[in-house]
């Protein structure tokens, strides 16, 4: 067992007290298990309100601004509001009163990320990872048992940026045996969730993980390479039939994951077949139509599914009128982002990401403590992800944001 990291269980350090740290702790269980809400917000808002009034009452501030990721954090709460003020006219009627209440989600969001920068000395992460681990092997039960709270994508998404964190607690709690028992029961759920982009990122951040965790299993995947690559080279020299061997691969996944299966059958026919895919090109075209003709500040804040865009169906073997798939989701949280807030909202989003990427990150992977590659995995999962599933209407996106910068900003002040 590693080290115990600086501001975690059994230190000194002055930690939030249990009026503060318990909210937090339950503002991420229901971040990643998303099973209440109150009037269309998330319940993660009224808890953040509890929170917040404690802190005050405590003699803390919510939030300090002192670095230029926090001058990013509020060009984009600018990027928001000014998209929602200058919105566009849709052709699907919008509640006023919904998109106000998006608006302040929207800023909840942002000073969450404020929040957990300012006080991350005072954060108990280890408490987090914790309910991270009860909240996401709550939202697989109910996934697989009552059905119909999450979205097959929603449910994947949770898993990428759960799990991880998750297994931050397990590794630092339980032996190796239950560490596998927990990794393979996760792995298994990823599959079966029909998700293919998240069965695959999944199954790499835990791989990313265990290979940080324990020697030997990074030891056992260095030395697996270069006998994969002969097999692959005596295969190819002995006239294997690639098509035959990919599809009997995918025989043995597709009873499991349907779509991972006919994926790895015909990786090439995904852009001619998958309908999945093709509508995600075409959303991309919506948006590119969008910064054609409001290149500053997009379409508006939340009006992505309800702006009416001249689709370029060119290339596509979707079936349906324009009407129905401009009303799609975007499908990718970059494309929604770029069409909602223009260049505007849309370059200060890709900075935050670039300065976490880049101050954070590589902390994590040449870092002392082997866990706490855990956060790095799952910051880099949550990006590949944010590609297939428009993510960023949800709490979990942004906590996660701003946990994931703030350790790495607590191991380089502790490098001080």
């Amino acid at each position: 067992m590693e080290a115990v990291i600086p501001l975690e269980r059994n230190t000194n350090a002055e930690l939030f007290p249990r009026s503060i740290q318990v909210p937090l702790n339950w503002m991420v269980f229901f971040g990643i298990c998303p099973i209440l809400d109150l009037l269309g917000v998330s319940f993660t808002f009224y808890i953040f309100i509890l929170l917040g009034r404690n802190l005050l009452m405590e003699g803390y501030k919510i939030f300090q601004l002192d670095s230029f990721f926090d001058l990013l954090i509020l060009i984009m709460a600018s990027a928001m509001i000014i998209s929602y003020v200058f919105a566009k006219e849709t052709f699907m009627p919008i509640n006023p009163a919904t998109e106000m209440m998006f608006l302040v989600q929207c800023m909840y969001w942002l000073v969450l990320i404020l929040f957990i920068k300012t006080h991350r000395h005072r954060i108990n992460f280890y408490e987090v990872a914790q309910y991270m681990w009860m909240g996401i092997t709550l939202a697989i039960l109910l996934y697989y048992t009552i059905g119909g709270m999450f979205t097959q994508n929603g449910f994947a998404f949770m898993m990428v940026c759960g799990v991880p964190i998750a297994f931050y607690y397990l590794l630092r709690r339980f032996n190796v045996a239950i560490n596998v028992f927990f990794a393979a029961g996760y792995i298994a759920a990823a599959l079966m969730s029909q998700s293919r982009a998240g069965a695959l990122v999944v199954f790499g951040e835990l791989t990313l993980i265990f290979s940080f965790a324990f020697p030997f299993v990074r030891n056992l995947i260095f030395a697996s390479i270069p006998v994969l690559l002969l097999l692959i080279g005596l295969g190819f020299a002995s006239g294997i039939d690639v098509e035959k061997t990919l599809g009997e691969i995918a025989d043995v996944v597709e009873p499991y994951n349907e779509d991972l299966g006919e994926l790895i059958r015909d990786p090439m026919a995904v852009n001619e077949t998958d309908a999945s895919w093709q509508t995600r090109v075409l959303m991309m075209r919506k948006a590119l139509y969008i910064i054609d003709q409001y290149p500053i500040t997009g379409a508006g804040l939340g009006r992505f599914t309800d702006y009416w865009a001249d689709l370029d169906m060119t290339g596509l073997i979707l079936k349906g009128s324009e009407s129905r798939y401009n009303r799609k989701s975007a499908h990718n949280s970059y494309v929604m982002l770029l069409g909602e807030l223009g260049f505007l909202g849309f370059i200060p989003f890709i900075l935050i990401l670039l300065t976490v990427l880049s101050r954070a990150v590589p902390l994590f992977f040449s870092s002392s403590y082997p866990t706490i590659v855990a956060f790095g995995a799952a910051f880099v999962g949550m990006c590949i992800h944010m590609w297939t599933i428009a993510a960023i209407t949800g709490t979990m996106s942004w906590m996660l944001l701003g946990m994931v910068y703030s350790v790495g900003q607590l191991m380089r002040d502790h490098r001080k």
